[in-house]
């Protein structure tokens, strides 16, 4: 193709028709230009196609971090319901001496389980806010209610759990069972 434009160069060069020459520097200059906007129209294409698989990484990584809490909350709910009822049954003399012998009941007051979220997926969707596709901005208000102003009301309940069961156990001295256990009398 070049060659071909060479010749037509070189021929109205030749015959020295600058008209006919603009013409064809024009038409040259039209084409090249026409050519760049194509090149950038692909690669904005690309770019938009590379950035759509990432923010759609990232959701998914999010949907998995999310299922992982969710997952994990059931263990800790279950966790504290289990030991909330051992600790009734105690408080009641209900808990009998086999139930002691199993030892289950060193779990109440001695262990606390936090409740923490998985946020990577987030924290990757918050650095790439601003390239997210607009089919995606809907879920950018829900996400960000989620994973801020939600984890502030999950602390609040995480610490007053805390708080509980640290006093709890400051408070163990006051109940005698614990001591007997601990000498071996029950």
């Amino acid at each position: 193709m070049i060659p071909f434009f060479r010749k037509i160069h070189k021929k109205l060069a030749d015959d020295n028709k600058p008209l006919k020459y603009l013409r064809y520097a024009i038409g040259e200059i039209v084409l090249v230009v026409i050519g760049i906007l194509i090149a950038l129209q692909i690669n904005n294409w690309n770019e938009q196609r590379i950035n759509e698989e990432k923010i759609t990484s990232i959701l998914k990584e999010i949907q998995t971090d999310l299922v992982k809490d969710i997952e994990y909350s059931k263990i800790i709910f279950d966790y504290h319901i289990y030991t909330d009822s051992i600790s009734k049954l105690i408080l009641y003399d209900k808990y009998t001496s086999d139930d002691y012998k199993t030892g289950n009941f060193i779990l109440i007051g001695y262990n606390y389980r936090d409740f923490k979220t998985i946020t990577n997926g987030y924290d990757n969707f918050k650095q790439n806010i601003d390239n997210v596709p607009e089919k995606y901005s809907s879920i950018i208000n829900d996400l960000k209610n989620l994973y801020e102003t939600e984890k502030a009301t999950i602390d609040v309940y995480n610490e007053r759990i805390r708080a509980t069961v640290y006093k709890n156990i400051d408070e163990e001295n006051n109940f005698n069972w614990i001591l007997d256990k601990a000498k071996g009398i029950m």
